[in-house]
């Protein structure tokens, strides 16, 4: 990717980018404008960057605005890009993380107004010369001592920045790896706690409905008891069919709970009474020896909750 390219990259997400981000973006432009410059043939119209630069001095000298989706520079940009390809030519340790922090919300944004720009503009001025007076002198300095296919010394300058940037971003790398690693038994304990959560607020919902069903079991129930009784003592066969569709519609409730796990309980004459499970009308009797001889009304239980007792005679 050309220098330009890469600049139009980074414009694209400029505003969100953090500032420690943007610095090394900035720093990857230097290194992309001085490859492209600083290795055979040493010509400063090899970086489009550059060019575009030169293109937006001359459009502002002339104040001329830009065309129509024409891709726009940023005075700034070019300043800050500039001012540090001089420092790393000279400089090869030059990053530019060490230039204030205040600068960064600037940077790659393209319709930022900072500053005066016309002593900007002749600034960079200045250092465009430079970088061409520096580019000649490498230009001179590498046709006296490499024969003609040799590559440029300079070159290894860039390979060796790539390589640190390269470790950086490993080492980058092996710190969130850590940092992600250290938080795991937190994000575990989180996890745990929301399935609890997640089980409690189901659990709550299974025990609001099926009390809910059971009231409606129980109305069911006792116009079961109620009519059955008369009907002993009736001819009226539509009059018993209805009767017994009560029956079907309690079924059918204790099906649908038995979906959610509401256990029926229902106890057959001979079961011993118990009174965790088992009500009763009686008044006198001894729980010890107590018998059922017939269910009344269906208990329910979830799991060892229960949630209404069966209703028996003993």
């Amino acid at each position: 990717m050309d220098s330009l390219s890469l600049y139009e990259s980074f414009c694209g997400n400029g505003p969100s980018v953090k500032k420690e981000e943007k610095y090394a973006q900035v720093d990857q432009m230097i290194a992309c404008i001085y490859k492209e410059v600083f290795e055979p043939p040493f010509e400063m119209v090899r970086s489009p960057f550059l060019c575009k630069t030169a293109d937006m001095l001359n459009r502002r000298k002339k104040k001329k605005t830009a065309l129509a989706g024409e891709r726009v520079l940023s005075v700034f940009d070019a300043y800050v890009i500039l001012s540090g390809l001089r420092e790393y030519i000279v400089n090869p340790s030059y990053r530019t993380t060490t230039v204030q922090d205040h600068i960064s919300e600037y940077l790659f944004c393209r319709d930022i107004v900072w500053g005066r720009y016309e002593k900007s503009e002749k600034q960079i001025a200045l250092y465009m010369k430079k970088i061409q007076i520096l580019a000649e002198e490498a230009k001179a300095s590498y046709g006296k001592t490499h024969k003609p296919g040799e590559n440029s010394g300079l070159a290894e300058k860039n390979k060796e920045f790539q390589k640190e940037q390269i470790q950086k971003w490993h080492q980058k790398q092996e710190e969130m790896s850590e940092s992600l690693r250290a938080m795991q038994p937190d994000v575990q304990s989180l996890l745990e706690r929301f399935l609890t959560f997640q089980d409690t607020i189901k659990e709550n919902y299974i025990l609001q409905s099926a009390r809910q069903q059971m009231e409606l079991y129980n109305l069911m129930a006792d116009a079961y008891v109620y009519h059955k009784e008369k009907t002993e003592k009736s001819e009226n066969e539509d009059y018993r069919n209805a009767v017994e569709n009560y029956k079907e519609y309690m079924e059918m409730i204790a099906d649908g709970l038995a979906a959610f796990g509401v256990e029926e309980v229902v106890s057959g004459p001979g079961t011993v009474f118990e009174g965790g499970i088992h009500e009763t009308d009686a008044v006198h009797f001894s729980s010890k020896e107590a018998v059922i001889t017939k269910s009344i009304r269906s208990g329910f239980r979830y799991g060892e909750l229960v949630l209404q007792k069966e209703k028996v005679l003993i």
